[in-house]
């Protein structure tokens, strides 16, 4: 009898539904009370995973970069990414520029971005920090900032990592 209790409860808390559409679930975009909170100015969790290529133009001291990719994000789904920069080589290297991320529906949040990379053998470990300045459909004046950690190979120009911060969908 306790296994057959154990089992209904089991079958109960999946059939429930909630943790599917959580606001820190990276596979599903935000809904319901998450974005009826954020309308009232809460700052909601942006988390998420970039893979991604780059093309590199112009020559030392300054390289401009072109990025992209896709990931999978809280608040988003998946997504597509463009980031476009220019790098200040040195010791470390500089980043300024911008970015864009668009969601399968295609609304999207875009903004600035700086960051710093260190090279050693081949690798570039770059931390950047994005801040969000604009966006579209349900991000439509959306604010916000994350930092993005990523591991950068000088041979292939593909890159991985992650990001974390906050978004405000309050304006």
């Amino acid at each position: 009898m306790r296994q057959l209790l154990l089992g209904f409860c089991l079958l109960a808390a999946a059939c429930a539904g909630g943790v599917p559409n959580a606001p820190t679930s990276p596979s599903t975009p935000i809904g319901g009370a998450a974005l009826t909170e954020a309308k009232r100015g809460s700052e909601l969790p942006f988390r998420g995973t970039l893979e991604a290529v780059e093309i590199h133009t112009g020559s030392p001291p300054v390289l401009h970069s072109v990025l992209t990719g896709t990931g999978q994000a809280t608040q988003f789904g998946r997504f597509t990414a463009t980031f476009e920069f220019d790098i200040q080589l040195g010791v470390p290297s500089t980043t300024t520029g911008s970015f864009t991320l668009i969601a399968a529906n295609r609304d999207s949040i875009s903004g600035n971005l700086t960051g710093r990379g260190t090279v050693l053998n081949g690798v570039v470990t770059i931390v950047e920090t994005a801040t969000i300045t604009a966006g579209t459909g349900r991000f439509a004046d959306a604010t916000g900032s994350f930092r993005i950690d990523r591991v950068a190979n000088q041979t292939t120009l593909t890159s991985s990592g992650s990001f974390d911060g906050t978004i405000n969908l309050a304006h």
